[in-house]
């Protein structure tokens, strides 16, 4: 999308929400994609000590 500029350019109150809204939704999504990433990055820590233990027992 090519982004051109006037200088009489005024955003209207509307424009302003929805792209203040867009915003707080990315930042939000990117905040739980995150979390979602080191979530599952411990349970995958908490599953192979786990099997270590297993394997510690059966031997």
């Amino acid at each position: 999308m090519v982004w051109k500029q006037d200088k009489d350019f005024k955003m209207t109150y509307t424009e302003m929400v929805r792209r203040f809204g867009m915003l707080a939704v990315l930042t939000v999504l990117g905040g739980l994609s995150v979390a979602a990433c080191n979530t599952i990055e411990g349970a995958g820590e908490d599953i192979e000590s786990v099997g270590e233990e297993i394997e510690d027992d059966a031997s």
